[in-house]
């Protein structure tokens, strides 16, 4: 029988530290604004009878601030 000595896993992904959050804390929190505002000005976007509205522009801000959080470089700056 053979026995690993070495660890399975080697390189950066193993030995880079684990966090409970994926991101920074500020691009957690540009996450959660953008969600918060979806979930705000979408029942009102959606509503057909009223046509384009400040709902409507509401849902294009989150979505912008949730693109933001994602397109800056590095994972934890």
């Amino acid at each position: 029988m053979i026995e690993r000595t070495d660890p399975a896993i080697v390189g950066p992904i193993a030995t880079e530290d684990r966090s409970l959050w994926p991101l920074s804390p500020w691009r957690m929190g540009l996450v959660v604004l953008a969600l918060l505002g979806a979930a705000v000005c979408g029942p009102p976007a959606a509503d057909p009878a009223t046509g384009f509205n400040a709902a409507d522009f509401g849902v294009l801000v989150s979505l912008a601030i949730f693109a933001a959080a994602f397109a800056f470089p590095g994972r934890k700056s």
